[in-house]
This record gives structure tokens, C-alpha cells and sequence, in this order.
């Protein structure tokens, strides 16, 4: 048995129930990304231009999720590393495989009506884009993208794939040690070149992507969390330190979206903001604030949930918009992304709902039409 303790279902905050207030927040950065990635499109970045930091708040949240995987199974025999590594990504990608099957689809005929582009030019996209879909551009392919947003979902398909093995077998050593090392050696790092962690397709020393190096950072933070996140829960606070511990909360992300919004200057000082976001972070999912159990209902649940088509379905618009609506007013622009954003984020859950609700008849009729009867 492992020193560390497998959390009882009883437990505040380590319940298989969602967290709301995690899904609430998962919706608003998805928001705040999109508006940036908007202004940044029109050239009028008035709406939380630094919004790039959203990401750091996903990555830490995947790893605090696979942690709490794994401590669900400490005391299953492993026979078989690799493949339960491999098992444990390939159910991660095929959960949002339909948002992102279609969000690319969505994206790469937006991205080609706005511009006509030679046929040689055509076929290299279809390339760029079959290795954007395999989610291997944090590898270093620096192509084409259909869908810019998804190097978050390949940064972190590639960091979990490296981390789960070292994680299940020794699930202790790295919680407490490796996990905390190398995010705070990572953040050193970005602190003491003076390099700030928006850029994600930019190469760190012509080696690495930093996208990549952010999410083996905040996805060790997130792990890191999670023996706290248990000591926390397990504890019965009084009101009165329940109370303090919801201002600190609150603190914490309001210093957070001042800095999404560029109220500081975020160079430096994103390293700062992860600081501030990870003890944030902890907070919310220990669920030792006073209103905590207040967001645990369906609607929060079901943000978290469209969240991801959220993130996945705007990016072309703004792009679209930024084309086409050049000599429109900042105020109609943002309308009329405002409008079709929403309209492509919810025709991306509810197809990716059907698709996964009738798979098995999906996949039946599939076979059917490929493979032939013995």
C-alpha cells in the first residue's frame, strides 16, 4: 500500500461529483480567450488582451484530474505500463474527439473562405491539418492551422503520456517531489530570461515549443495540488476561517483577471500570475470557501461541460470577421462574432452530444459499410 492515502468518496471537494465552481471558471477563460483572440483579429484589443494566461488555468486542472485518477487505482496491480498510459491518453482524446472532429471541419472552411488559395497550397493545408488533427503540432510542426486554439489539447495529450507512467508507479515521489520541482524550476526558468508565457508556438532555445514547456509546468502544478486539495478537504473549518478563505479565493482571481486584462504589465510577472492562480486554484477545489456547495448545480455543470466547444468553435470567426467586416464598427464586429461564435459553440456540443449518445450504432453501420462478414 502506498504511504499516501486513497481518498474516501465522502470526502468534501473529492467526490465523483463535477465541481462547479471549476466549471464555471472553465467557462468564463473559454470566454475570455475567445474575446482575445477576437481583438487581437480586429486589431482593437481592449478585451483582455493577455487573456493567453487562460490556459494555465486548463493545464492545471488536467492535472489535478489525473491525479485523482490514479489515486483511484493505487491499489490495482500495474502489469502493463505502457499500455495503461497509452489507454489512459487515448480515453482523453477520443472523450472530445466529436468537438474537435467537427470544430477542424468548421475551421478549415471558414479559413478557406476567407482567402481562395492555390491548389498546391490546398493539399499542404490538408497535410498541416491531418497533423493538427493527430494533435502532434506541440511536437514542433509549426504548420498551417485550421484551428489554432487545439495546441492546448496536443500540449496536453503529450505531457499526460510522459507524466501518467512515471505517476502510477510512483505515485507518492511524484506528488510530493518531482511534481513540485519541476514546475518551480519551470517557472524560474520563464522568470529569469524574462520570458512571458503567452506564444505557445514559440520555440524556447530552438529546441522545445514553449506551449509544450507550459503545460509540463502547470500539468505537475495541478498534480502537485491534489495532496493538498486531500488535506484540505478532510479538515472542518469554522465559519469564521471558511469566510477567509473565500475572500483569499476571490482575491486571487480578481488579481488574475486584472491581469488578463492588462491592468499590469504581464511580462515578468506571468510567472507572478501563476503563483496567484495555483493558490486560487486550490481553493476551489478543496471547497473550503463558505459559498463553495452554492455552485454545484446543473447550469454551472453544463458551462463546464459546453466550455470546450467554447474554446474550440471561434477561432475562425475571428478571423472571418477581421476579413470581411473591416469597415464595421468595433461594436457591430463583436456582435456579429458574439453571434456566430455562440451559434457554432452550440452546434459543436449538441452534434458531439448525438455522435456520442449513438456511437456504438455509429460504429456498427461503419463496419458494416468496411468490413466484410466472414
Amino acid at each position: 500500500m502506498n504511504n499516501f492515502e486513497k481518498p474516501k468518496e465522502t470526502v468534501a471537494g473529492l467526490s465523483n461529483r463535477r465541481n462547479g465552481k471549476i466549471d464555471l471558471l472553465r467557462f468564463v477563460f473559454s470566454v475570455c480567450i475567445a474575446l482575445m483572440h477576437f481583438g487581437t483579429s480586429v486589431g482593437d484589443a481592449r478585451l483582455f488582451p493577455k487573456a493567453g494566461l487562460c490556459v494555465e488555468f486548463f493545464f492545471l486542472v488536467s492535472g489535478y484530474l489525473m491525479a485523482k485518477h490514479v489515486a483511484k487505482i493505487m491499489d490495482q496491480p500495474c502489469e502493463r505500463l505502457g499500455s495503461e498510459s497509452f489507454s489512459y491518453v487515448r480515453k482523453k482524446f477520443f472523450s472530445i474527439c466529436p468537438q474537435i472532429i467537427i470544430a477542424f471541419v468548421i475551421g478549415f472552411t471558414v479559413r478557406h473562405l476567407i482567402s481562395a488559395v492555390s491548389p498546391a497550397t490546398f493539399e499542404k493545408h490538408i497535410l498541416a491539418g491531418f497533423v493538427e488533427f493527430l494533435n502532434l503540432k506541440m511536437f514542433g510542426f509549426d504548420l498551417w492551422s485550421a484551428n489554432g486554439p487545439t495546441w492546448y489539447i496536443s500540449a496536453m495529450l503529450i505531457i499526460m503520456l510522459l507524466i501518467y507512467p512515471l505517476l502510477r508507479k510512483r505515485f507518492d515521489l511524484f506528488c510530493y517531489v518531482i511534481a513540485p520541482l519541476t514546475g518551480f524550476f519551470l517557472l524560474g526558468f520563464f522568470e529569469m530570461t524574462g520570458t512571458d508565457l503567452r506564444t505557445p508556438m514559440e520555440a524556447v532555445g530552438n529546441t522545445v515549443l514553449k506551449g509544450t514547456l507550459r503545460g509540463l509546468m502547470e500539468i505537475c502544478f495541478g498534480i502537485m495540488l491534489y495532496p493538498l486539495v486531500t488535506a484540505l478537504s478532510k479538515i472542518r473549518f469554522r465559519v469564521g476561517v471558511r469566510c477567509i478563505f473565500s475572500v483569499i479565493e476571490f482575491l486571487c482571481y480578481a488579481f488574475y483577471f486584472r491581469c488578463l486584462q492588462g491592468t499590469f504589465d504581464t511580462g515578468k510577472t506571468d510567472t507572478y500570475c501563476v503563483i496567484i492562480l495555483i493558490t486560487a486554484v486550490l481553493l476551489s477545489f478543496s471547497q473550503t470557501g463558505v459559498f463553495s456547495v452554492l455552485f454545484n448545480n446543473r447550469l454551472f455543470s453544463w458551462l463546464g461541460k459546453f466550455s470546450l466547444s467554447v474554446y474550440l468553435g471561434h477561432r475562425c470567426w475571428s478571423l472571418y470577421i477581421a476579413a470581411k467586416m473591416k469597415n464595421a464598427g468595433y461594436t457591430v464586429q463583436l456582435l456579429w462574432f458574439i453571434i456566430l461564435a455562440s451559434v457554432t459553440a452550440l452546434f459543436i456540443h449538441f452534434v458531439s452530444q448525438y455522435l456520442r449518445k449513438n456511437k456504438q450504432k455509429i460504429f456498427s453501420t461503419l463496419s458494416g459499410w468496411c468490413v466484410r462478414d466472414a
